[in-house]
């Protein structure tokens, strides 16, 4: 059930419209064999450290070997040390996961520590990125500068923090990116730690933050909502969503009219769906035009993939709202954050001139969390929009992951909801 402060008919469709794009600005229930993956990866303490392979080439590090071995969750494949400013280390990695359906998957990612002091115990804030697209090109990884470059990251290394970053499934590895599926995303963004952990420079604990934007703010609350069952080696200390990817169940609303700009996000979602659930009727949903452009479409990045689709009305790509076609409605249920109790507090910051995610999302969520007994504050940011909120909460969050890590409570800071 939606919150009892339910949106206005003209705020719902919006949100519905605008949700597709959850990341525009991001350069800015498994079945039997899932669960019983998930459980013995919970059960099963972290692996010992490997003997780490020779660092390959950039491009080679991509090319999972085709026999690769199956490996507990966040077992390292691969590494390649990187050249980073000084002060820092830095690994671009290859390391095992977990798709929805249970299957041992290869993911990449990055992975940067303070230099010199080598101290092990070091806490962790895993960083979920927003929505680059569906192509291996489009992988985060390829492009480390844009983690070191960012403020608030530079910050958290210079605090001793060490920072993951997950490409999540499919982007750099093979596979298509399942876009938008948070039971996928989330064990990405726990996995990459327990890999992180097993390179000794690092100096990794098991301590850890989620952190995201849009779509991987999304990707965050999901981190923190599978860590308690899916990683419980690992310590949750909070979870930090900007501008999150939420309320997809809003798909349900989807209004048969002329969308123009919204058309390539609902290809992207749809093909990232079918990529974690292949038995859903992309027939049903797309038309025949459209699913000939799969292929095509799923080694596209994002910039690529709306400028193929921006012009055309939705009716000339949608054949009916994925809300409306049962195997659809539940997939898109089961990768809704917030349905399920996330025991670490929770923050949600938020811009009130986003135009991609709605500000009312994060007041939906909210609601429902505090219903749920989880401890969430939220936080709006006046004339700030979907590209300025990691720049205008900056200070805000890391004082709140200041005080999670130091286990007092955060600064009291005027305007912030918290849960009665």
């Amino acid at each position: 059930m939606l919150s009892s402060r339910r949106p206005s008919a003209r705020v719902r469709a919006l949100l519905f419209a605008l949700a597709l794009l959850l990341a525009a600005c991001g350069s800015e229930t498994a079945g039997g064999e899932g669960q019983a993956r998930t459980q013995s990866a919970a059960a099963s303490p972290s692996p010992p450290p490997p003997q780490l392979p020779d660092a390959p080439s950039a491009e080679e590090l991509y090319r999972v070997p085709a026999d690769v071995p199956a490996g507990e969750p966040g077992r390292v494949v691969r590494l390649q040390e990187l050249d980073v400013p000084d002060g820092l280390r830095g690994w671009r990695i290859l390391y095992h996961s977990t798709a929805v359906d249970g299957r041992d998957i290869v993911v990449s990612g990055l992975v940067f520590a303070p230099a010199g002091d080598e101290r092990a115990g070091r806490p962790v804030v895993t960083w979920g990125h927003g929505s680059v697209g569906l192509g291996d090109a489009c992988a985060p990884s390829r492009f480390p500068d844009g983690i070191v470059r960012q403020p608030i990251f530079r910050e958290l290394l210079n605090r001793g923090f060490v920072v993951t970053a997950t490409d999540y499934e499919g982007l750099g590895t093979p596979g298509v990116h399942p876009w938008l599926v948070g039971q996928s995303e989330g064990r990405g963004m726990l996995d990459i730690v327990r890999a992180a952990r097993q390179i000794p420079a690092s100096g990794a604990g098991s301590r850890v933050l989620a952190f995201g934007a849009s779509q991987g703010g999304g990707a965050a609350l999901f981190a923190g909502e599978l860590a308690g069952t899916y990683a419980r080696d690992l310590e949750l200390l909070g979870v930090v969503a900007a501008a999150p990817a939420a309320e997809l169940d809003l798909l349900a609303l989807l209004p048969q009219e002329n969308l123009a700009g919204v058309t390539g996000f609902v290809v992207m979602g749809a093909f990232g769906f079918a990529a974690a659930y292949p038995d859903l009727p992309l027939d049903r949903v797309l038309q025949p035009e459209v699913l000939a452009q799969r292929t095509v479409v799923e080694s596209l990045c994002q910039d690529q993939i709306d400028r193929r689709f921006r012009s055309q009305a939705l009716s000339q790509v949608v054949r009916a709202s994925p809300g409306s076609v049962d195997r659809w409605a539940e997939a898109i249920a089961q990768n809704t954050p917030g349905r399920r109790q996330t025991e670490a507090p929770v923050l949600l910051v938020h811009g009130n001139q986003d135009r991609v995610v709605p500000v009312e999302v994060t007041q939906l969520l909210f609601d429902r969390l505090c219903r749920m007994g989880v401890p969430a504050e939220r936080q709006v940011y006046g004339g700030v929009d979907h590209g300025e909120i990691l720049s205008a909460s900056r200070d805000d969050v890391l004082e709140w992951i200041g005080a999670r890590e130091d286990g007092r409570s955060p600064e009291s800071r005027e305007g912030v909801q918290r849960c009665s």
